[in-house]
């Protein structure tokens, strides 16, 4: 046999090896191949493409997956393609999607999923989140729990929301989250200012519940928890008397176990910073467990930071950084924060009404207020967190009443 002939065979086998694809690497003392041969092993982007598809396959619940498959990956495309382009237009983290249920019969505009089934809904925000985190981003899935199920105008935004879900009427509402929990790594999940006794107790929105927040734990739920807004949502403001309500907000945030509050003003956010940095520097057993947990909050929100920036910035800056791993630097930046930068870590604050940032990052909007007196934490990236666009909200409508025409199993 002549040796082209002899190489020709060699590269057809080697391509016709199911699961394998040529990549080659050193395997030095491998019993079974002797000492410093060579080996074929499968490449990343096979690896990768099986779990991706056994991930459609998960999700598929109707009698016809091929159309169910071929819908998912097409919004996995779509949503992959956008997150690459929201990503490079300096985005890191969408307030989207919405995988509350609508109840009334009639579309609210901001509950991107126009749909009442929780299977399509938990299944299209399962898609989302794996393409965009692929894509750089973080996405926000909202609102935990049932924010906006009885129509545009009776919401936390006017007045406290109370619903009454009997047990089955709960299932529905957490299968979305359920479904994303079990089947992506989901980093941040908004909570509500809502009232579901059965989740977060009487007379307690769930922002600000500490039961609401273990009861996501215990769902599976190891992200950023991030609140709805405490400047101006009457939902969770109208719990609390007398002055600096969202202060106390705040501060109840916090005892909760909530990661990042979010406020729709830098003046309102700035107030609740002067109603919880005293509590938290006076010295008491109380100030103690505030820190511990805003520190575990601070611990969520830098881990995210290195996986969007890479941590060249956090070796930058922690002395004595080499050999440490990233969890250590990040022990380290935390020691060496004040605590006015910490609160300001731990608050995400509007500006030009529809684009939010780390509050350190607000820059020149905040140049007449004295707010902006407070340090700045020069030293760690900062976040852009947004809303979807109404293009966005557009498609994921279209391709939800897409899905709710496949047949049910």
């Amino acid at each position: 046999m002549k040796r082209r002939t002899f190489i020709s065979i060699l590269i057809a086998f080697a391509v016709v090896l199911p699961g394998y694809t040529g990549k080659i690497i050193n395997k030095k003392n491998n019993p079974l191949i002797g000492t410093n041969k060579k080996t074929i092993v499968p490449n990343e982007a096979v690896k990768k493409n099986v779990l991706l598809e056994q991930f459609f396959e998960n999700l598929c619940f109707t009698n016809n997956k091929v159309e169910e498959k071929k819908l998912l990956k097409e919004y996995y495309q779509l949503c992959l393609k956008t997150a690459k382009l929201r990503f490079s237009s300096g985005v890191h983290v969408l307030l989207n999607p919405c995988v509350d249920l609508r109840e009334d019969g009639k579309y609210n505009q901001r509950n991107t999923y126009k749909t009442n089934d929780p299977d399509i809904s938990g299944n299209l925000a399962a898609v989302a989140v794996r393409a965009y985190r692929m894509g750089g981003i973080g996405l926000s899935i909202k609102h935990f729990l049932a924010e906006t199920s009885q129509g545009k105008k009776v919401n936390t935004h006017f007045q406290k929301v109370e619903y009454s879900l009997s047990g089955k009427e709960l299932a529905k509402h957490l299968l979305p989250y359920k479904i994303i929990f079990n089947n992506t790594d989901c980093s941040y999940i908004m909570v509500g200012h809502t009232i579901i006794p059965k989740v977060g107790g009487k007379n307690m929105p769930l922002s600000i519940s500490p039961i609401a927040i273990k009861y996501l734990r215990e769902m599976g739920f190891r992200g950023i928890i991030v609140s709805d807004d405490f400047s101006r949502m009457k939902g969770v403001l109208d719990f609390f008397e007398g002055e600096n309500k969202q202060g106390q907000a705040f501060l109840a945030f916090i005892k909760a176990g909530g990661t990042i509050a979010g406020f729709m003003g830098n003046r309102e956010a700035g107030k609740a910073m002067d109603y919880v940095l005293p509590k938290i520097e006076d010295g008491s057993k109380d100030a103690e467990e505030l820190l511990k947990k805003i520190d575990a909050a601070l611990f969520l929100i830098l881990k995210d930071k290195v996986r969007v920036f890479g941590n060249k910035w956090l070796k930058d800056a922690v002395k004595n950084s080499s050999g440490k791993s990233n969890r250590e630097l990040i022990r380290d930046l935390i020691n060496t924060m004040n605590n006015k930068k910490k609160l300001k870590e731990i608050m995400w604050v509007s500006f030009y009404g529809n684009i939010l940032r780390d509050w350190h990052g607000v820059g020149g909007v905040m140049l007449k207020s004295k707010f902006l007196k407070l340090d700045v934490n020069s030293n760690i990236p900062v976040f852009n967190i947004t809303h979807s666009t109404p293009w966005e909200r557009k498609n994921e409508k279209l391709l939800a009443e897409k899905y709710s025409k496949i047949g049910k199993g």
